[in-house]
């Protein structure tokens, strides 16, 4: 089930030698020591303002050579750009499930367009009597805010490889 898959990494959200224009970025937080720090550092920044502020974020691993250990903030990327010693992310893709169900052929019950948020793609499944698992494509995917609504998934079933991908199951029983 789609509950076995969930202790899976982030490595699918990682993207390495890439950065966003440095006019773009909001803050540059020091002494941050790995990619998941800075990550959690992006995250936190929205709680504490309560809104978006910080959506995709760049560190700065120990070798760079301008700034080492740093985490860089943006709102909103400007174009990409190579870096040497950094990795980028975005913040919608540090989900609980950070995999997607595969179509099977039978197994899809229902998909939802321009879904806002993963909690929104949940409320869709626990109101569909026929799903017990879905999947949420954020920001950065090319399916961006689709919801799909499986009848199952099984482990044998999800794509651990895709990055923007948010999965989860029914919450409420039927």
């Amino acid at each position: 089930t789609v509950s076995q898959a969930e202790n899976l990494s982030h490595d699918s959200c990682k993207k390495p030698s890439i950065s966003w224009d440095a006019l773009s970025m909001d803050k540059l937080v020091m002494n941050i020591d790995s990619y998941e720090l800075c990550a959690k550092t992006c995250k936190d920044t929205n709680k504490q303002y309560y809104e978006n502020h910080c959506n995709y974020f760049t560190w700065n691993d120990g070798n760079h050579q301008y700034f080492r250990n740093s985490c860089a903030l943006f709102k909103s990327p400007g174009g990409e750009q190579e870096c040497k010693n950094c990795m980028s992310g975005a913040a919608s893709c540090f989900c609980a499930s950070p995999f997607a169900c595969q179509d099977t052929g039978d197994n899809v019950a229902f998909v939802h367009t321009d879904t806002e948020s993963w909690s929104k793609c949940e409320e869709h499944c626990n109101i569909n009597f026929g799903c017990s698992s879905f999947t949420w494509f954020t920001e950065d995917h090319p399916y961006r805010h689709l919801c799909i609504l499986y009848k199952e998934c099984s482990h044998s079933e999800v794509d651990t490889t895709c990055s923007g991908c948010c999965s989860g199951v029914r919450s409420k029983k039927s």
